[in-house]
């Protein structure tokens, strides 16, 4: 059975993940995070926000309170975890403050540095950009491994330099640590060839792959239920504003009707947005359309899907249309919507998705021409099998195994939702195949500057910002950083063992 023990270093191990990414690699921490839609619920109210706030202070002051739990579990052997945690919390508030100003100044600092040396770096890109020499591949090739080799040794340098900034202030005994050399000159040769030999190959991948991987985004633009920043969620004035604002496809929600039509709307029931309670499944679509929706300010009523398939075509918009499911469905759902995507002529041009499996795959057999997608939350490991045409993932779920995976599959992916800038710069450098999103105004707009307007030299920039974030995840540096640590907690607790193999290989 597993001890007590264990159970006091699981609360100590995600009470420390706030801080935890500045001295363990991303592998460890990358996927630790509250997802970003449920943040973003949280955001729509100040009750939610406030909750969301408090709650983020508190862990917060938890994990600087629990920072030396592990330090002190691993020095002196004769502790048990939740002595180690007791004695943490006891470290006096002056010496964790000092710890986290001088952490601060250091990462501002090296942060400076870092960027100064990808400016050196890249400013010869940059000259030979605006010349438009035809060997602009060939040094951006090779500067852009340069630029990796740097961001490897300033990662393992400003990660272990404060590992070291953390247990400078801790009193322990100091033993001198006699070393052998045994570094002799064929050693040397043969590793000096075998790193040539690497930056040969590597910068040879980066040539050929600098164009492809650096320009030009073809990345789908999905309004999340239409452009809902002056609109009512899945309403025609917000596919209206989605068409205004960019988007590729605007991304909305059907339920069958009580005489079997299909409205466009996200819920089973009219609660939310009506003040009713009345359900879907109870409603005629003559009566369901003549209801007033309201949301802030805004006023609209329930559109049919034919009247916004018809303003989507006038609005040169496609439609990702969700198929969702109240439970007094009729047995010819599927059949009845296939016709009336056929009768508007849209079969080819329109994407269906769904979380129900069982729904895609009666649409493909009806119509193989429709392209189907998988709708999958807080997925877990590889990607998921399915026969659709393209797998939908919440953005907590996506990582770049996903995307290798998807690209052997000849999947496309989509992300939902996406609403920070920087979440969608990092998948429009990554080209994925679509971004849904509550804001295609701006990433509509982020998508043209990467087109367009971003030098070569700033583009490469941006990707050894995610190169720096790649190299953490690297096998070696994974293994030799964690090797003595792994060794010296689970040896002593057996059960720890699991807990560091399920975090390593995560």
């Amino acid at each position: 059975m597993l001890s007590l023990q264990v159970f006091y270093f699981l609360i100590y191990f995600f009470l420390l993940m706030p801080i935890a990414g500045l001295i363990l690699p991303a592998t460890l921490t990358e996927n630790l995070y509250l997802p970003h839609f449920i943040i973003d619920e949280l955001m729509k109210s100040w009750q939610g926000a406030a909750l969301y706030i408090g709650v983020f202070l508190l862990v917060f002051y938890l994990s600087m309170r629990l920072l030396y739990a592990l330090p002190f579990f691993i020095i002196e052997k004769e502790l048990t975890i939740f002595q180690a945690i007791k004695k943490s919390f006891s470290v006096p508030h002056k010496i964790l403050l000092q710890l986290l100003v001088e952490a601060a100044v250091s990462l501002l600092v090296s942060s400076l540095i870092f960027s100064a040396v990808l400016f050196l770096l890249g400013w010869p890109v940059d000259l030979l950009d605006r010349t438009s020499f035809q060997f602009v591949p060939f040094f951006a090739g090779i500067i852009l491994t340069c630029m990796q080799v740097f961001a490897f040794i300033y990662t393992c340098f400003i990660q272990g330099y404060l590992t070291q900034l953390l247990i400078a202030k801790l009193t322990i005994q100091k033993v001198p640590i006699k070393t052998k050399n045994n570094w002799t000159l064929p050693y040397k040769k043969s590793f000096i060839t075998l790193l040539v030999i690497t930056f040969i190959v590597l910068s040879y991948f980066n040539i050929n792959s600098i164009y492809q991987t650096l320009y030009t985004p073809n990345t789908l633009i999905i309004a999340h239920r239409g452009d809902t920043k002056n609109a009512i969620e899945n309403t025609l004035p917000a596919f209206k504003n989605a068409a205004k604002n960019g988007a590729d496809y605007a991304e909305l929600d059907v339920l069958e009707t009580k005489d079997h039509q299909f409205v466009v709307f996200h819920d089973s029931t009219l609660r939310r947005l009506a003040g009713r309670n009345d359900r879907i499944q109870d409603l005629t679509a003559d009566q369901l359309t003549k209801i007033e929706l309201r949301s802030g300010n805004y006023r609209a009523h329930i559109p049919a899907l034919e009247e916004t398939i018809a303003l989507a075509k006038s609005e040169n918009l496609r439609l990702l249309i969700e198929i969702k499911k109240h439970g007094g469905e009729s047995a010819d759902m599927e059949e009845r919507f296939v016709r009336l995507l056929q009768k508007e002529k849209v079969t080819k041009d329109y994407l269906v998705q769904s979380l129900y499996q069982d729904v895609n795959k009666r649409i493909k057999e009806l119509d193989p021409t429709i392209k189907t997608g998988m709708v999958t939350a807080l997925n877990i490991g590889n990607l998921p099998k399915t026969e659709d045409d393209f797998i939908v993932l919440e953005d907590f779920s996506v990582t770049n195994r996903i995307l290798f995976q998807a690209n052997q599959a000849n999947k496309d992916i989509f992300i939902w939702t996406v609403n920070q800038e920087s979440l969608m710069r990092h998948y429009l450098q990554k080209n994925v195949d679509g971004l849904i999103t509550n804001y295609p105004k701006r990433a509509s707009k982020l998508r043209q500057t990467i087109n367009k307007d971003t030098s070569l030299r700033e583009r490469i920039e941006n990707q050894i910002l995610e190169l720096k974030k790649a190299v953490e995840e690297n096998f070696f540096y994974r293994f030799f950083l964690f090797r003595r640590l792994y060794h010296n907690v689970t040896v002593r607790v057996a059960p720890f063992r699991m807990c560091f193999n399920l975090c390593i290989l995560a």
